[in-house]
């Protein structure tokens, strides 16, 4: 097993031809990304076994939500992406079926800047009818009521040991049945060679290629080595809109400064 450094690891790849691996993002929007994470203690907003509209968490925080089978790291990376330990993994994967809504940034007493939202794990085996129904009525309802408003994002983990399996395929049709925007993330992959990791990457290019609401952006993480982390908050605050907020910012206030340079010229001009 190869372990990889953070010289030269990728930690972005290119699911779908013809579409490159976007620039790094700025280093002042870094700055912003790295005080968002950094802002306040992470906390546990809600854990909920229900989706009913009257029961979500209110207000217009923007939520990113972490789905992926049982034991595929979502417990692990959300600690590593905020630098805590608030997520526990479950001992009997699979039984436990809850969303839970984690704060990320915000002030004192107000709002959070963002909601990160595990969702419960899929494709334990063995599973009751039942206990698959229930993640259906949760999950899918949740994604329902919150997309297009709330819900900006979905993150589909996957383990890379693994690879795409029929059950991370069902939850990618669930993802386009409701019209929802989801990108995927290869958990654990300081546990493969650098050939083993290529070979799965391949395999999942041609197996992802008809879904039209997948992000064509790959990440690869490890939580344990924390790669690929910085890219996966960067990711986050992005599909936030809280970036976008930030360049609207930016530029009112460039604005300002290009009105009150030429209202100083037009003074000067006319003395």
């Amino acid at each position: 097993m190869a372990k990889r450094g953070s010289t030269g690891f990728r930690a972005l790849r290119s699911l779908f031809k013809g579409v490159d691996v976007p620039p790094s993002i700025k280093p002042h929007e870094e700055d912003y990304v790295k005080r968002i994470f950094g802002a306040l203690e992470t906390q546990r907003m809600a854990s909920l076994s229900s989706s009913e509209k009257s029961d979500l968490p209110g207000g217009n925080v923007p939520e990113i939500a972490f789905a992926g089978r049982s034991n595929v790291g979502k417990s692990s990376l959300i600690n590593a992406l905020t630098m805590s330990t608030i997520m526990k993994a479950s001992k009997t994967p699979g039984r436990t079926q809850q969303l839970h809504f984690v704060s990320v940034g915000g002030k004192p007493g107000g709002q959070p800047d963002i909601a990160l939202v595990d969702m419960p794990g899929f494709g334990f085996a063995q599973a009751p009818k039942a206990l698959v129904d229930d993640w259906h009525r949760l999950v899918g309802r949740y994604i329902k009521h919150r997309s297009g408003n709330n819900l900006k994002h979905v993150f589909l983990l996957i383990d890379s040991r693994r690879g795409i399996t029929p059950v991370d395929i069902d939850f990618m049709d669930l993802m386009e049945d409701l019209d929802t925007d989801f990108q995927v993330i290869f958990t654990k992959v300081d546990s493969l060679s650098k050939s083993a990791l290529d070979k799965t990457i391949a395999t999942a290019e041609a197996s992802v290629q008809k879904y039209m609401r997948m992000h064509p952006i790959l990440h690869l993480v490890s939580s344990k080595e924390n790669l690929g982390i910085r890219e996966v908050r960067n990711e986050i605050v992005a599909k936030s809109g809280l970036l976008a907020n930030l360049q609207t910012k930016a530029q009112k206030r460039l604005n300002r400064e290009l009105e009150a340079q030429a209202a100083l010229l037009a003074q000067e001009t006319t003395k």
